[in-house]
């Protein structure tokens, strides 16, 4: 009996690589957004008069990953049916 390979049942396909070019462009942003958000955030924490505004930068931005990450969660699950019982 010979080894037959079922093309239908076969999971040893190699993922796909991106280019290099369609990584390095986002990754090059977003470092420079985390640096003017870092410079954003020391220059509001050594201004005493500023301070709190430096905390609501944190939470502004602790909202928005949060935000993403549901928004993620809802795309590769779909919606979820709205829920019952003791805590709805």
């Amino acid at each position: 009996m010979s080894k037959k390979s079922n093309k239908k049942f076969d999971n040893t396909k190699k993922p796909r690589r991106r280019p290099a070019g369609r990584i390095i462009i986002p990754s090059i942003v977003g470092i420079a957004l985390a640096g003017l958000a870092h410079g954003l955030f020391n220059f509001l924490t050594f201004s005493h008069p500023l301070r709190i505004l430096s905390a609501l930068l944190i939470l502004v931005i602790w909202i928005w990953g949060i935000r993403i990450l549901e928004k993620q969660a809802v795309a590769a699950d779909g919606p979820q049916p709205p829920a019952s019982g003791a805590f709805a």
